[in-house]
C-alpha cells in the first residue's frame, strides 16, 4: 500500500459498498437506517440492483425473505449483538435462506472490546471468535426451516461516510453525536473518581475529562465513531496527523491517535493528511442564525426530511405528473436532492452548497436551458432578463419537461433539484426566514446604553403573549442560543434581565396549548408548573454554558465584533478564523489547536526544536486537510471554508466533514433537548 496514491473522497466513501456488491448477487439485501442513508448518497438502491440483488429491504423484525429468496446479505451499522442480533434472528428464522452474510461497520477487535471488555481496542485479533460464534448461531437459525448445509459469514466493512458533494462528507451513523458543554463536563467530574490527567495541555485543567471518565454509553459511541474515522482514513490511503479544538474533539483525537490498528495503518502508507476536529459548541451562532446565503441552506431548512434520513429532503413531485395520471398525489414517490449517479445533478447540488443563492439559481437555469435545447423542446426566452432568475423562471422550464414525459424521465434527477428549488422559494417559511433574520440583525444593533439582546428577546416573547405572535417558542429559544453563543457572558451579566425572560418563557410555555415536540422534550409530556420551571432552569444553565464555551481559548474567544459609527456589528465564524490562521503564509503560532499525534517521529522533532529553529507541526503541512466539525455544519460554513482557502492561494485540498447538516431547529434539539451524556 505504501506505493498507492490516496483515493479521492467519493472513491473512499464508495469503496466499501463496491466490496459489498461482490456478495449481493441473487441475494435480498437488508439495510439498517444509517447504512441505507450512506448508500443513498454514494450509489443508491440502483447500485445494489446492478450488482444482482433481488431486492433491498429494511433491517427490521417485520421483514423477511420470500420462499424463493435463498440468499441474504445484512448490512448493519452497529454491533452485531443485542437488538441487532435479535432482528437478525427474527429475519432469518422467518425466511428460507440457505446462505446468510452479515456485514458490520465495526471490526472484530471493537466487538471483543465492547462485548467482553477484553482485548485491546483496535488491535489485530486472530480467530475473530465473536464473528465465528455468530456464524454458528446463524446456521442454527437457518436449520429451523430444515435447510440442509446452511452457509453463514460475518464480515467487517467500515461504511462511514456519505459524500454530499465535492469536498463535503457526513456520517449518518453519528448524526446525533454532539460535543459536551462545560456544565455536562462538570457533571462528569462530580460523578467520577478518576484523577485529573496532569499531563493534559488543557488550560482549564479543572474541566479536563478523559474518555474513561464518561458514561459507558457515551464511551461506546465515541469508540464506534473513532473506529469508523480510522477505517475511512484507511480507504483514503492516508496516514493522518490529528489536531483538536474543544473538549470532546480532544477526547476523540486522543483516541484516534492512540488506536493500535490506526498506528499500524499509518506505517503502511506514505500519503500524509491532517485531520482537525472541532467542537460545534464553540460556535453555535452560525447554525442557529439565519444569515445564510446558499440555496442548500434554504432547501434543507424549509422542506421536510426524507423519511428515515438525517439530511436529504422530501420533494413533492405530484405536480410534474400528467394531469391524466391515475395516481393520487399521496402515492407519488417523493423526489430528493441526492443523485450520486447523475453527473449534472451532482454538479448542480455542489453549486447549491458552495455558491451564493444567486449563482446557484443561474447555474440551475443554465442546466435546464441546456436540457431543453438538447431535447429540442419549444423554449421561449422572450421577456427573460439576464440575472433575474426566480421561481417562476424555473417553473416554466419544468412545465416544458412535464409536457414531454420522455424528456422528463431522462432528466428526472435535475428536475427533482429544480422542483426542490421552486418549492423552497415559494414556501411561506422562506419569507418567515427573512423575518427571523431581521430579528437577529436587531439583536446586534445598539450600544451599551440601549436595551440588551436579552431585553429585546423578552419584549418579543411579551408581544407574542399579547397576540402579536411573530415567532414560535422554538424560534425564540433558537434566538437565545444565537445570542448567548455570539455574545457570551454579556447575555447573562444582568441577573434581573435573565430572571425576567425566564418568567416570560415559563408563562408562554404554560399558556401554549399545542407545544412543539422540542418544547415537550424540554419540559416533559405532563406540562406542570414544576416541570416547566425545571425545564426553563435547565435551558438557561445550558445557555450560560454555551456563552462560556470559548472561555478556555486564547485566540478564538470572540466571534462577534461590536458595531461602531463606521462599521456595523458583525459575526466572524470560528471555522473561518481557524482556516485563516492555519493557511496564513506567515505561519503564526497555533495556540488553541492541539496536536495529538505524538509518535516517535514527533518526539524526535520536539527534541530538535530545543536546539534548532524547527517549526511546530501544522495541519497545512500535508496536501490533504480534513476539517471535521463534531456536532454538525451548515452549507454556508462549507462555502466560507472554500473561499477562505482560495483567498490564501493554498494548493492544499481541504475537505469538510461533519456528523450532519444543521438547520436552526436542529441546534435546539441537539444542544438543549438531547441528553448528550447518555445517548440512546
Amino acid at each position: 500500500m505504501a506505493s498507492s496514491s490516496p483515493r479521492e473522497l467519493k472513491s473512499a466513501a464508495t469503496f466499501p459498498w463496491e466490496s459489498i456488491c461482490h456478495h449481493v448477487n441473487k441475494a435480498v439485501v437488508f439495510l439498517d437506517a444509517p447504512a441505507a442513508e450512506c448508500l443513498h448518497w454514494v450509489g443508491g438502491m440502483q447500485m445494489m440492483l446492478k450488482a444482482g440483488a433481488l431486492n433491498v429491504k429494511e433491517f427490521s423484525s417485520f421483514e423477511n425473505g420470500s420462499v424463493e429468496e435463498k440468499k441474504a446479505v445484512f448490512v448493519v451499522s452497529d454491533l452485531l449483538a443485542n437488538t441487532s442480533e435479535e432482528v437478525l434472528q427474527d429475519i432469518v428464522t422467518g425466511s428460507h435462506f440457505r446462505q446468510c452474510i452479515a456485514v458490520t461497520t465495526l471490526p472484530h477487535s471493537l466487538h471483543l472490546h465492547l462485548l467482553e471488555h477484553g482485548g485491546v481496542e483496535g488491535a489485530n485479533t486472530s480467530g475473530e471468535k465473536i464473528f465465528r460464534q455468530l456464524e454458528g448461531r446463524m446456521k442454527r437459525w437457518m436449520k429451523v426451516r430444515q435447510v440442509q448445509n446452511p452457509e453463514a459469514q460475518v464480515l467487517h466493512m467500515p461504511m462511514f461516510a456519505a459524500t454530499i458533494c465535492n469536498n463535503l462528507f457526513l456520517t449518518p451513523q453519528h448524526s446525533s453525536l454532539f460535543p459536551l458543554l462545560d456544565i455536562e463536563l462538570a457533571q462528569v467530574k462530580a460523578q467520577s473518581k478518576v484523577q485529573v490527567d496532569t499531563q493534559s495541555t488543557d488550560s482549564s485543567t479543572n474541566l479536563y475529562v478523559g474518555l474513561n471518565m464518561l458514561p459507558e454509553e457515551l464511551q461506546t459511541k465515541i469508540k464506534v465513531f473513532v473506529s469508523g474515522l480510522s477505517g475511512f482514513c484507511e480507504h483514503l490511503r492516508v496516514s493522518e496527523d490529528v489536531y483538536a479544538v474543544g473538549h470532546t474533539s480532544r477526547i476523540i483525537a486522543t483516541e484516534l491517535a492512540n488506536l493500535p490498528s490506526a498506528r499500524a495503518r499509518r506505517k503502511a502508507t506514505q500519503n500524509r493528511a491532517s485531520i482537525l476536529l472541532l467542537d460545534r459548541t464553540l460556535d453555535l451562532a452560525g447554525p442557529a442564525g439565519h444569515n445564510r446565503d446558499t440555496l442548500a441552506d434554504k432547501i434543507l431548512s424549509v422542506l421536510p426530511r426524507l423519511q428515515g434520513h438525517s439530511t436529504d429532503v422530501t420533494v413533492n413531485m405530484a405536480s410534474l405528473c400528467s394531469n391524466g395520471s391515475r395516481h393520487n398525489a399521496e402515492v407519488v414517490v417523493p423526489g430528493c436532492i441526492a443523485h450520486p449517479c447523475d453527473h449534472t445533478a451532482q454538479a448542480v447540488l455542489n453549486t447549491f452548497v458552495v455558491q451564493k443563492h444567486k449563482e446557484s439559481l443561474m447555474e440551475l437555469n443554465r442546466q435546464l436551458v441546456d436540457v431543453i435545447s438538447r431535447e429540442n423542446l419549444p423554449l421561449n426566452l422572450a421577456g427573460s432578463k439576464m440575472g433575474r432568475i426566480n421561481a417562476d423562471t424555473v417553473q416554466k422550464h419544468l412545465q416544458l419537461l412535464k409536457d414531454h414525459p420522455k424528456s422528463l424521465w431522462k432528466n428526472a434527477a435535475l428536475a427533482q433539484l429544480a422542483m426542490a428549488t421552486v418549492q423552497t422559494l415559494t414556501h411561506p417559511q422562506t419569507s418567515h426566514w427573512d423575518s427571523i433574520l431581521s430579528t437577529e440583525k436587531l439583536l446586534l444593533m445598539g450600544d451599551e446604553s440601549g436595551p440588551s439582546a436579552i431585553s429585546k428577546i423578552t419584549q418579543l416573547v411579551q408581544r407574542n403573549q399579547s397576540g402579536e405572535r411573530s415567532h414560535s417558542l422554538d424560534e425564540v429559544i433558537v434566538l437565545l442560543i444565537y445570542a448567548f453563543s455570539l455574545m457570551g457572558d454579556e447575555c447573562s451579566h444582568n441577573g434581573s434581565e435573565v430572571r425576567k425572560i425566564q418568567e416570560c418563557l415559563m408563562d408562554a410555555i404554560l399558556a401554549d396549548e399545542k407545544p412543539s415536540q422540542l418544547i415537550t422534550a424540554l419540559v416533559g409530556e405532563e406540562k406542570t408548573e414544576a416541570s416547566v420551571n425545571h425545564g426553563v432552569k435547565k435551558l438557561f444553565q445550558k445557555l450560560q454554558s454555551i456563552g462560556k464555551a470559548r472561555d478556555n481559548l486564547q485566540r478564538y474567544k470572540s466571534i462577534f465584533t461590536m458595531g461602531s459609527d463606521v462599521h456595523p456589528a458583525s459575526y466572524n465564524s470560528i471555522l473561518k478564523q481557524l482556516v485563516d490562521v492555519i493557511f496564513d503564509p506567515a505561519k503564526p503560532e497555533l495556540v488553541d489547536i492541539e496536536n495529538k499525534s505524538a509518535g516517535l517521529r514527533d518526539l524526535i522533532k520536539t527534541g530538535f526544536r530545543l536546539f534548532m529553529n524547527v517549526s511546530k507541526p501544522r495541519p497545512s503541512d500535508h496536501p490533504l486537510v480534513i476539517i471535521f466539525v463534531v456536532g454538525g455544519v451548515t452549507p454556508s460554513e462549507v462555502r466560507l471554508v472554500k473561499e477562505a482557502v482560495a483567498a490564501k492561494s493554498s494548493t492544499t485540498q481541504v475537505v469538510v466533514g461533519s456528523t450532519c447538516l444543521l438547520r436552526p431547529e436542529d441546534v435546539l434539539r441537539l444542544a438543549i433537548c438531547q441528553d448528550n451524556l447518555h445517548p440512546e
